[in-house]
């Protein structure tokens, strides 16, 4: 009588899936899947499968005990967690199509109906004599046509079925194709079984689309060499963290690898020990070939940073003198970035803070720098951007130029500052590597060539006896296509001659960059502008090369002047000086502080004397008051 419900079923089925569920959700606990309301949608399904095939195994057990009790009762779980499954399933189409709101809340609402009514229904089975029951006889009734669960679940299927092609086009087409074709299976697995009588797979119909989600959609990308979650998967990490406002330290080591090969497979061993070894629940990512990044989760680990310092000098460190791989490594308290882009900016901060083969270990506290430069960064993008070369955040400020021959003032350089809101005065030394290695350096240079030529055209309108402003240009800028261009039409724009404005460049010993601004020399002489070289003595200059370019103006750096202590060296500025003025270059010695630097100067065949003797940089404003004070006589 008991035995007749269970002739032609077979546990192994369902004893296969509980073994499977516990292997995936075991996965699940050891890798990492973004925590979202998918994600969490699927793994409760695969839970309510796994608790499905076990309490079939268990209804087998108690049928053949004859325990009428727990055989409704294992039944019931069984026909309640599928049907729990099938409402899972559609909110999970409704959140992957995305449908308009009401037709999304009426998906909902048909699929709550239904699977509510249908478990409800089967739960009553024993009082209603609708579906499976023990008849007044002793005898099992159990016809599947009459069983809420079996309408329910075709019900399903057709909703399911519906959904899938009413909004085909907003499914990915690789992804609909394996949906249409699991569901087909599925349907096939039933048929076949109800044709000969079994049920014994009926829980497989359920787990194949969860498992087919997690492959399509779910699945997380493992770099074999370091064991590694890939680029998307730390992405939806930092977002979870932030979402929940917890905090990490991050471990991060950025190798010099060979492109082709990547990390070698012994090194990636080191990663696979320590991840595991060193730090509890903590995640290894793999986001670029050459970067490796150990999350490491504060609530769940004590003492990080001195850990991580230790594995650092102990373990990773040593590792250069065997694999020969150069490095950097940063160890970072929470940046609290919002996504990759984030992260890899603060990333790139501290490693040019860094020499190869090193470390460093950056502390909250040293996330105010940072969080300085970041801003600067934002403001300077925002600059170029807006293409304001009025731009009130870029000061003009100028320090002027003595003229040795006529004893006055009647030159200046024009220098840059930031006046940005929320920060406030910056110098060039704080933003101009930002603004170079964000290509933002060019937006500045034109503000400040426009503000130069307003203000030559000032001090010629209020009748100074001024000659030129120079303007610093940099390697970077001058390989723009546009620069010339630029250069052109703002000083020509404000009506002034080329020759009131002098260009400052930087010779290179670089062969391309050397004929860039031989390119660049030879347009700005067409134009009639005056040209400077500068930084000359800083070590990058090559007389041979000089000479093949026409400058008007050779710049010494500060530099000639303090190695001026022994008569060798003072041997050598004189006959470098002689040399360059005897090839017909004025000379513009930098950094004058001191009347014996003066001196020396003059005594070298100084044309310009540039320092803070004579004035410090001053706003651009401020000049014409300078000039008055220091004898500049108005023209009449």
């Amino acid at each position: 009588m008991y035995t007749e419900l269970i002739e032609k079923y077979s546990i192994v089925g369902d004893l296969f899936l509980v073994l499977l569920g516990i292997l995936f959700l075991l996965i699940l606990k050891e890798t990492y899947v973004k925590r979202e309301k998918r994600s969490f949608l699927f793994i409760l399904s695969l839970v309510l499968v796994t608790l499905a095939s076990a309490s079939n195994v268990m209804f087998c057990i108690a049928v053949k005990q004859e325990k009428i009790f727990w055989i409704y009762f294992f039944r019931d779980i069984y026909h309640c967690a599928f049907l729990m499954i099938f409402l899972l399933y559609t909110e999970y189409l409704i959140l992957l199509i995305s449908p308009k709101s009401s037709q999304g809340a009426c998906l909902k609402l048909i699929s709550l109906f239904l699977n509510v009514t249908g478990a409800v229904m089967d739960c009553l089975s024993p009082l209603t004599h609708i579906g499976f029951y023990l008849d007044e006889e002793g005898l099992w009734q159990n016809v599947n046509i009459q069983k809420p669960f079996t309408i329910a679940y075709l019900l399903n299927y057709f909703l399911i079925a519906a959904i899938l092609i009413v909004y085909r086009k907003r499914i990915i087409p690789k992804v609909r194709k394996i949906l249409y074709i699991t569901e087909i299976m599925c349907v096939a697995i039933v048929v076949v079984e109800d044709f000969y009588g079994h049920n014994s797979f009926l829980s497989l119909t359920f787990a194949m689309p969860i498992i087919v989600i997690v492959f399509m959609l779910h699945s997380n990308s493992y770099a074999l060499e370091t064991g590694a979650l890939d680029l998307k998967s730390m992405e939806n990490y930092l977002l979870e963290r932030r979402e929940k406002g917890k905090k990490d330290v991050f471990l991060c080591l950025r190798l010099n690898l060979d492109k082709k090969y990547g990390i070698p497979e012994e090194f990636g061993k080191v990663f696979y020990n320590f991840k595991s070894a060193k730090f509890r629940d903590a995640i290894l990512f793999n986001p670029y070939q050459e970067l490796v990044v150990l999350a490491v989760k504060e609530e769940k680990n004590s003492d990080i940073m001195q850990r991580a310092e230790t594995l650092v000098r102990d373990e990773l460190l040593p590792q250069h003198g065997q694999f020969h791989l150069d490095f950097k490594i940063v160890v970072m308290e929470d940046p609290e970035s919002q996504n990759m882009d984030d992260f890899m900016w603060s990333f790139d901060f501290y490693t040019k803070q860094i020499a190869l083969n090193t470390y460093l270990m950056v502390y909250h506290s040293d996330f105010e720098q940072f969080s300085r430069s970041k801003c600067i960064l934002k403001a300077l993008q925002d600059i170029k951007v807006k293409e304001d070369l009025e731009d009130e955040r870029v000061l003009l400020y100028c320090q002027p130029v003595k003229n040795v021959h006529t004893g006055r003032f009647d030159t200046a350089e024009a220098l840059m500052r930031l006046d940005i809101p929320g920060i406030g005065f910056i110098m060039p030394g704080e933003f101009i590597p930002l603004a170079e290695e964000s290509d933002c350096i060019h937006a500045l240079s034109k503000i400040i060539l426009n503000k130069s030529c307003i203000l030559m055209k000032r001090l010629l309108s209020e009748g100074f006896d001024w000659d030129r402003i120079s303007v610093n240009f940099s390697m970077t800028e001058l390989k723009i296509p546009s620069f010339m261009t630029d250069f052109e039409t703002i000083v020509s724009g404000h009506g002034i001659s080329f020759r009131r404005i002098g260009v400052e460049l930087t010779e290179s010993n670089n062969d391309t960059d050397y004929n860039i601004v031989a390119g660049i020399v030879t347009e700005m002489r067409r134009l009639g502008s005056y040209l400077y070289l500068d930084d000359f003595g800083t070590g990058h200059s090559n007389l041979e090369r000089l000479l093949g370019l026409n400058f008007n103006v050779v710049k010494f750096d500060r530099s000639l002047l303090l190695m001026t202590d022994d008569e060798k060296q003072r041997v050598m500025l004189h006959s470098l000086s002689l040399a360059f003025d005897q090839l017909g270059y004025e000379l513009l010695y930098e950094g004058v502080e001191t009347e014996d630097q003066e001196l020396l100067c003059m005594n070298n065949s100084a044309s310009y004397l540039q320092g803070f003797k004579y004035s410090r940089p001053i706003p651009a404003d401020d000049l014409d008051r300078f000039l008055i004070q220091h004898g500049t006589q108005r023209m009449i």
